[in-house]
């Protein structure tokens, strides 16, 4: 279904993926599916914020991605959603999450069409 939707979408659009918050990811899949964006100039990834076992693998697969696909830059969303206040149970978004994600994403958007690495701004 993901690969339907960006096959559909323009060259110049830049995909934002953000999966993981349900269950575990499976770094090989992750590996797939950005191999396919790979003529993509970006696609954003998002890290997660979720209390439950799975938080930390996908958050190291999210943060790997770039090794291998230099195409990808990392939205650190965990570290953006760490204030008290934007998550009603730790993982889903108050109104002030979701105002706080709308910004961070929108931030993420300027910068990767500016051609610039949003880790680092350059």
């Amino acid at each position: 279904m993901v690969r339907g939707h960006l096959r559909r979408m323009p060259d110049d659009t830049v995909p934002v993926i953000h999966l993981g918050n349900n269950s575990f990811i499976d770094p090989a899949r992750l590996d797939a599916l950005l191999g396919d964006l790979a003529t993509r100039p970006r696609v954003l990834l998002l890290t997660v914020r979720v209390p439950l076992v799975w938080q930390d693998s996908v958050n190291e697969a999210v943060r790997a991605a770039p090794d291998t696909h230099p195409n990808v830059r990392v939205v650190d969303w965990h570290a953006d959603s760490g204030a008290p206040g934007l998550l009603v149970d730790g993982a889903h978004m108050n109104e002030r999450g979701i105002r706080v994600y709308r910004e961070t994403l929108a931030a993420a958007l300027h910068t990767a069409t500016a051609g610039a690495d949003t880790a680092t701004g350059q």
